[in-house]
């Protein structure tokens, strides 16, 4: 799952990728986000906030500015490259 903060615009601000198995997550900058994930949170964003029932297929606006968006084992994936490459990159600018 990801859970997406955004701006009052809708843009992502960052998002989070949550591992249900480690109980990990890791943060993402909502500039790196694929076209999907944006698509995604703007469609969920018109939705009214549902923060109890369940039974949604693609996520749940939490709130006016967190969404829960549920992932395929192939968007998990790609997110966490997404996420170890910004690790990366930090590590190299630091230097």
């Amino acid at each position: 799952m990801v859970i997406a903060h955004t701006w009052n615009d809708g843009t992502i601000d960052y998002f989070n990728v949550l591992d249900n198995k480690a109980l990990t997550t890791r943060d993402v900058e909502g500039g790196k986000a694929p076209k999907w994930l944006r698509e995604r949170v703007a469609m969920l964003r018109m939705c009214e906030i549902n923060n109890s029932e369940e039974g949604e297929t693609i996520g749940r606006r939490f709130s006016k500015n967190i969404i829960y968006v549920y992932l395929s084992k192939q968007e998990y994936k790609e997110l966490i490259k997404l996420s170890d490459q910004g690790v990366q990159n930090e590590v190299v600018n630091q230097r």
